[in-house]
């Protein structure tokens, strides 16, 4: 059997921020031992955009708030359609890549300045 490729829900702009390497962290208030490349989805469009290393996940500052550490973000040219498992929040179990997705070529980003946990926690969901 093959592995599968697990993504990552994340609802947009930060998705895009992830894959741009504009945000090199994920605030959520779960830690994860998942390590290694995830896909990106931006949440409601039924679309993979692109991957991202996920390398280190730290208590944040803030209780209930930790730190997933990302780090060489890819935005496909073409994003991949996916089906949407029923209950699946976080994370999605996609199957295997067929081929390797082309990724834009984009110039170094610059991080977004000022970004703070707390920016992210207290969105309306």
């Amino acid at each position: 059997m093959k592995p599968f490729f697990r993504c990552l829900c994340v609802r947009a702009p930060f998705a895009g921020h992830i894959v741009d390497n504009l945000k090199p962290i994920e605030y959520r208030s779960a830690a994860t031992r998942v390590r290694g490349t995830i896909g990106i989805i931006e949440s409601g469009t039924g679309q993979i955009i692109g991957q991202v290393e996920l390398y280190d996940c730290q208590p944040g500052e803030y209780e209930g708030c930790y730190n997933w550490y990302l780090r060489n973000g890819k935005r496909y040219k073409t994003p991949i359609p996916y089906r949407h498992p029923r209950g699946a929040i976080i994370w999605v179990k996609c199957p295997p890549l067929e081929h390797q997705p082309e990724f834009e070529q984009r110039p170094p980003p610059e991080v977004l300045p000022d970004s703070k946990p707390e920016d992210y926690l207290n969105m309306k969901k």
